[in-house]
This record gives C-alpha cells, sequence and structure tokens, in this order.
C-alpha cells in the first residue's frame, strides 16, 4: 500500500504535507490535502492495482 502511494505522489508529502497538518485536519484531512484524494478513493484504486498481475505491480519498485 505504501509503496502504490508513494508512487503515485512525491515523498515530500508524507513530510510536509500529511504529518505537518495531522492535528488540524484529522486523519482524512490530512491525507485529502497530502494526496488529493480521500482515503476511500485511495483503496478503491489500491484494489484496481492489487488486481493486476504481480509483473505490473513489481513495476512500481525502483530497479536497482
Amino acid at each position: 500500500m505504501h509503496a502504490y502511494l508513494a508512487n503515485k505522489t512525491v515523498e515530500a508529502n508524507l513530510l510536509e504535507t500529511f504529518y505537518p497538518n495531522l492535528n488540524s485536519l484529522c486523519w482524512e484531512g490530512s491525507f485529502k490535502k497530502a494526496y488529493g484524494v480521500s482515503s476511500e478513493e485511495f483503496l478503491a484504486e489500491l484494489e484496481q492495482f492489487i488486481k493486476l498481475d504481480i509483473e505490473e505491480q513489481m513495476d512500481i519498485l525502483p530497479k536497482p
């Protein structure tokens, strides 16, 4: 799940947007601000990703 989310966005979103807004926006609000979708929308996307062949899933991982 984390690898998929990280692949869809820039790394800075977690540290520069998500975490700093947790107290003021709560988890869901901070997630939406950082990633542009609700957690429900993200989970629906993730579900589709999980249905892909393993080779397609592995394409999101950095190559050595």
